[in-house]
């Protein structure tokens, strides 16, 4: 019976990390510096970051983010790290 508390316990601990590491790829930051604003977005294991006018409307920012990430994943048929390191010619070309 002891035995059966500890094995949910452990599982409840493994949904919780589950749940923390999707909330953190879903994480959205926006840093004030000076006169501008970093804009850093993760995307499964990429992260994309941005310096703009403070100014500016970050959310225009990220949706640009996203809209780049969509193009990388529909021309290297989901993207990941290597294919931006190996292929960065092509990557720099869609921009």
């Amino acid at each position: 019976m002891m035995y059966g508390h500890i094995i949910t316990d452990r599982q409840t601990d493994r949904q919780r990390e589950r749940e923390r590491e999707r909330e953190r790829e879903r994480e959205i930051v926006i840093l004030q510096f000076r006169t501008h604003k970093v804009i850093y977005r993760r995307y499964a294991g990429l992260f994309f970051s941005m310096c703009v006018d403070i100014t500016d409307n970050e959310l225009v920012y990220l949706e640009s983010i996203h809209l780049f990430v969509e193009i990388l994943d529909h021309f290297f048929s989901n993207v990941c790290e290597l294919d931006l390191v190996f292929n960065f010619h092509k990557a720099s070309s869609t921009i």
